[in-house]
């Protein structure tokens, strides 16, 4: 179901993926991002996973496994109309591979799919996250170029939240972890001046948080809204005036605290 803006109120709008037709459902989408590409086009990033044991919950705690899943991706040219299932997609056939937001477009038309990977439910080895970008130059019928941004048998780089800059620069923060010591880290950032070709560590932003999308403003500076997890949870921002090659920096105008006493959401894969 989505919602469609009518004056100034929202109604429920089409379906804009209809499910396959016949037999039972064995695949539930945990996820849909939309792109909009310009007049009435609208591209869908889909996250469909295996549902063919609804009992199995989506992370294995033991193994630290997922269930099977694929990338799926539906373009509407109506907006977001009804339109039929496309066919499973994924860019590692032996991973599950969750995406972590929408399709990127750069002003030529070049998209960026975001994703993670993982490791099959029930496999025992250990996890070696990674964060990887993929790219299209045909409107994502096929995807030949791809990135690995991070990846590290020990310093998890989750969620990551790409940007497209004016410049071309795309700039990806990431919510740390230390797989090994079992703690959280100060956020960090990798950038890019050349579409993914080569992807190097920005500054530290010196905070323990979970990132949102970096957010470019009119005056040239990024703003970038986050979880603290430092101390008591807090939404708080940052600013830079310069990329975020120097840091992101606290905004002079305080942000609103959360609540004393709300409880941190750790990250979880249910």
């Amino acid at each position: 179901m989505c919602l469609r803006r009518r004056g100034r109120e929202l109604e429920p709008g089409g379906n804009p993926v209809l499910r396959p037709s016949g037999g039972r459902e064995t695949r539930q989408l945990r996820a849909y991002a939309p792109t909009a590409l310009g007049g009435n086009r609208v591209l869908a990033t889909l996250y469909w996973v295996d549902n063919s044991d609804p009992g199995l919950p989506f992370f294995n705690e033991k193994t630290q496994g997922l269930l099977d899943s694929r990338i799926l991706f539906a373009e509407s040219r109506d907006r977001v109309r009804a339109g039929p299932l496309p066919p499973s997609w994924t860019p590692h056939p032996s991973r599950p591979t969750p995406i972590t937001g929408p399709t990127l477009r750069f002003p030529d038309g070049e998209l960026v799919c975001q994703f993670e990977t993982n490791k099959h439910y029930e496999d025992a080895e250990p996890w070696i996250h990674s964060s990887v970008l993929m790219f299209s130059r045909d409107g994502g019928r096929s995807w030949p170029r791809h990135c690995v941004v991070t990846r590290d048998p020990r310093i998890f780089s989750w969620d990551q939240r790409p940007q497209l800059l004016a410049d071309g620069t795309i700039l990806d923060l990431f919510w740390t972890y230390d797989n090994a010591a079992a703690a959280y880290l100060n956020m960090h950032a990798r950038e890019s001046r050349d579409r993914g070709s080569h992807m190097v560590r920005a500054p530290g932003h010196g905070s323990r948080g979970q990132p949102a999308q970096p957010v470019p403003l009119p005056d040239g500076r990024i703003a970038m809204v986050f979880v603290d997890r430092s101390g008591a949870p807090a939404i708080r921002a940052r600013v830079s005036h310069d990329g975020g090659r120097a840091g992101l920096k606290p905004p002079s105008s305080p942000c609103t605290r959360a609540r004393s006493g709300a409880r941190a959401r750790e990250r979880t894969h249910g």
